[in-house]
């Protein structure tokens, strides 16, 4: 049985991402869905994602239910007018064991290679702490991103929490997790969920680094960098100082502003060909997010295009005239290098508006 075909003819595809099908075609694939427990019991609304891993697991591939022990406290702002009530941990573990019996009638958890796999959100993220989690994930996405999204944009005038910002991002890191510790491949969800789902492609291909790079980067940051600045704060007195602009080293704020920080925009800048045989230019990274078949996995250099000239994943700038990366949509405001630069610090400044309108009215 073809899964996406299966699913299409009943009318339960509200958005899907390219090449999905050939993914399922191609072999066992493990996919999942999650549900917070916010009560004791699923509702109708969940029997549709219920079928729809129940069809999956009939086509031959293994479905994950994925228990929301720690999204679950902190609320999906999709589809709400306002925040939800915070449940103490003891309602929360009581509503997990009730939705967790009520999956296994559904589902079967032993039925050998794609048998269903039932995990809890919360044993990975119990003994994350926030400052790393902020560090290792938070990195990954813009905050221009994260307001983009109608769950958020629809908040800004009633207001917001940060816990409740944070969702899309805490949402990404699971799958995230799912991908390095189950192979899991695919995201399905309600129509609801679609801005949660593709916030978690940015975190999934930017952890995508060759091994070997990270390596050195890890060691440039360990021993280079160590070295480096101990011998110039030796020789100078322990006086050394850097250029400072606005608060950042001079040198760190112009290689994030002309290029890290377009690596992920609609903005093509390019570097002459001989120079992309060594570094990967911004617009070399958006190839490597294209959705032409013929771009995946290529270009897969953080920085460096040493790794790819060597196993023949380079392409070249010049190579290719146009490309389609990422999730399509109204990113019409971004197509310039002007709005790209000044519209976060507009939209920001809007929220900060928003914030400070909620609170008046709140004294």
């Amino acid at each position: 049985m073809n899964f996406i075909q299966e699913l299409k003819w009943r009318g339960m595809i509200h958005d899907i991402m390219p090449g999905t099908e050939e993914q399922f075609q191609k072999e066992l694939t493990t996919a999942y869905i999650g549900f917070d427990p916010t009560a004791d019991s699923l509702h109708i609304g969940s029997l549709v994602q219920i079928m729809i891993l129940v069809h999956l697991q009939k086509s031959g591939h293994q479905p994950v239910a994925l228990m929301g022990g720690a999204t679950g406290m902190v609320g999906d702002p999709s589809g709400k007018s306002k925040e939800r009530n915070m449940l103490s941990e003891e309602v929360l573990n009581h509503n997990l064991s009730s939705v967790q019996k009520q999956l296994e009638k559904f589902l079967d958890f032993d039925c050998g290679q794609n048998s269903a796999l039932l995990v809890n959100n919360y044993d990975w993220f119990k003994d994350v702490s926030f400052l790393s989690f902020i560090r290792e994930a938070g990195k990954h996405i813009s905050i221009n991103y994260m307001l983009a999204k109608d769950s958020v944009k629809s908040r800004l005038e009633t207001g917001m929490s940060f816990t409740e910002f944070s969702y899309q991002l805490v949402q990404g890191f699971d799958f995230y997790w799912l991908y390095e510790n189950k192979n899991c491949k695919v995201q399905l969800g309600g129509s609801d969920q679609w801005g949660n789902i593709t916030t978690t492609m940015n975190p999934m291909t930017q952890y995508r680094i060759h091994p070997v790079e990270l390596i050195l980067n890890n060691a440039r940051g360990i021993i280079g960098f160590g070295i480096v600045t101990g011998i110039f704060d030796y020789y100078s007195n322990h006086e050394l100082d850097t250029v400072v602009f606005i608060g950042a080293n001079i040198f760190t704020f112009l290689f994030m502003f002309f290029g890290a920080n377009l690596r992920h925009s609609h903005v093509k800048l390019k570097y002459p060909s001989f120079l992309e045989y060594i570094f990967i230019s911004p617009y070399q990274h958006q190839i490597h997010h294209s959705i032409n078949k013929h771009h995946y996995d290529k270009n897969m250099g953080s920085k460096f295009a040493i790794w790819d000239l060597i196993f023949g994943t380079l392409i070249l700038s010049k190579e290719t005239s146009k490309i389609r990366f990422g999730v399509e949509g109204n990113q019409k405001d971004y197509s310039s290098f002007t709005n790209l630069i000044w519209l976060p610090f507009l939209k920001a400044f809007n929220l900060i508006k928003s914030i400070k309108k909620v609170r008046n009215k709140g004294t």
